[in-house]
């Protein structure tokens, strides 16, 4: 319990803390798109410090999440 209420709280103030990073260097519209990167995140952290099992449909959408952030990520000119 105390691993999951760390993985919590660090994630969160971390992830907060570079989110207004993130705003202070970059468009508020590049930022809105990454953040759609959060679940990746939270599948990484929890496979590193829960030993959550990974299988081929999780592995599928982080995939399909990946690529529309790069997708939307292109700079169209």
């Amino acid at each position: 319990m105390i691993v999951l209420a760390a993985l919590v709280i660090f994630v969160t103030i971390i992830g907060y803390f570079l989110f207004l990073w993130a705003l202070k260097q970059f468009d508020a519209s590049t930022v809105a798109v990454a953040t759609c990167m959060v679940p990746v995140f939270g599948l990484v952290y929890t496979r590193l410090w829960l030993n959550e099992p990974m299988g081929i449909p999780i592995l599928i959408s982080a995939g399909g999440i990946i690529a529309g952030v790069v997708i939307a990520s292109i700079d169209r000119k």
